[in-house]
């Protein structure tokens, strides 16, 4: 039996009204409640997500101007005291996420393991960029990232990669994108 000193009158829009309410339901049952999101929660967060999208495809369409500019564009990294430079031109945009990808034999990748802190710009001489987009590069391992890897070998255009990469072993290609980043044009 559920008594009213369960309902804590949360008013959540429960489909049940006091005292058995989803909430007190729960509390009765000794588990946490877990409410559902709003229909103004669930909007707000596909709304975010686009804004996200729309944004990473500027991002990119800026990416691929330098590229058909300056034949790509260049990956920085501090090691040690020193920026290091790669030109690079694979990026994908999938989802609400702009990803970029690394053969695992490339010394880069292991300065990206230590050292996270990257930018991407269309010059490789400081001062000369008309765009920078920095982050942290977040790799991804396990079943994602095969199927990361898969997709990025089939992208159309990149057939260098195709014949360089493979999914698994020695000549891995891996996949990352960049957490916590910023773009400035």
């Amino acid at each position: 039996m559920i008594s009213g000193d369960i309902c804590d009158g949360c008013m959540n829009g429960c489909s049940l009204t006091a005292p058995g309410c989803q909430r007190g339901m729960a509390k009765a049952r000794g588990e946490e409640f877990a409410q559902e999101p709003s229909f103004r929660d669930a909007q707000r967060l596909y709304l975010e997500r686009q804004e996200r999208i729309a944004e990473l495809r500027k991002i990119r369409d800026c990416f691929e101007q330098a590229i058909a500019k300056h034949g790509a564009i260049y990956l920085k990294v501090f090691d040690d005291k020193e920026m290091r430079c790669k030109a690079v031109t694979f990026h994908m945009l999938n989802g609400d996420r702009l990803y970029f990808g690394i053969g695992v034999t490339d010394a880069f990748y292991g300065l990206l393991r230590r050292n996270p802190n990257v930018k991407f710009v269309d010059h490789p001489d400081e001062g000369r960029e008309s765009f920078c987009y920095s982050g942290k590069a977040v790799f991804h391992d396990g079943i994602e990232g095969k199927r990361l890897s898969k997709e990025a070998l089939a992208e159309p255009g990149y057939d260098e990669l195709k014949e360089t990469y493979t999914m698994e072993g020695e000549k891995r290609f891996v996949v990352f994108h960049l957490e916590q980043d910023d773009f400035k044009k």
